[in-house]
């Protein structure tokens, strides 16, 4: 029997906390905590509160997490796949596209994502690729690239970010701020990282 102090955290990579918490006595202690397969090697934990959940009890449980040696990381609000399930479902998504359009094979599809992307990431992660390679260059491939991948409205919110933070000057690496603020480290971690051409 739960006390009526516990916090109650669900591990579901989909559902929205609200739909979980519906008929709870205690709604406000109900929260998501997102541990990735496998969590014993996967630091990372996906933090997401419903509604009624209060700020000091999800600031209390990524602490815990924080305690326990986990990397949490706490969402605004519900979007569905929460972070890391969107981007790994993007990308199937894609290699299964390429894979039908008869342009690979779904191992060839493999070795170019092991060889680039597997062995970069590590070192330089989407935002700071983004801004290393120079915002003005990812606008430019962006305005041509993405009207052939997607068709809907976000196209144009996305490019729309591109476009602000140029206008603002904050063109990446050689302004010293693109998405987020460059430090020396950050710099030499990328360019650190295995080299394998433009991309």
């Amino acid at each position: 029997m739960l006390t009526a102090t516990a916090i109650l955290a669900s591990n579901t990579s989909s559902f929205p906390p609200e739909e979980l918490a519906r008929g709870l006595a205690r709604p406000e202690q109900f929260l998501i905590t997102h541990f990735w397969n496998a969590p014993h090697t996967v630091p990372l934990v996906e933090v997401v509160g419903c509604a009624q959940m209060k700020e000091d009890l999800i600031e209390q449980v990524m602490h815990w997490l924080t305690d326990i040696g986990n990397e949490p990381v706490r969402l605004g609000k519900f979007t569905a796949g929460f972070i890391g399930n969107r981007i790994q479902c993007a990308v199937l998504r894609e290699a299964v596209h390429i894979v039908n359009e008869g342009a690979a094979t779904p191992q060839d599809v493999d070795k170019v994502v092991r060889a680039t992307l597997g062995r970069r990431y590590p070192y330089a992660v989407p935002f700071e690729v983004a801004d290393a390679g120079g915002l003005p260059t990812f606008l430019a491939v962006s305005t041509h690239l993405l009207p052939e991948l997607a068709d809907n409205a976000s196209l144009d919110s996305l490019l729309a970010q591109f476009r602000e933070k140029v206008d603002q000057g904050r063109t990446g690496q050689r302004s010293g701020q693109g998405f987020s603020r460059l430090d020396r480290g950050i710099i030499a971690c990328i360019c650190a990282a295995p080299q394998g051409g433009a991309g």
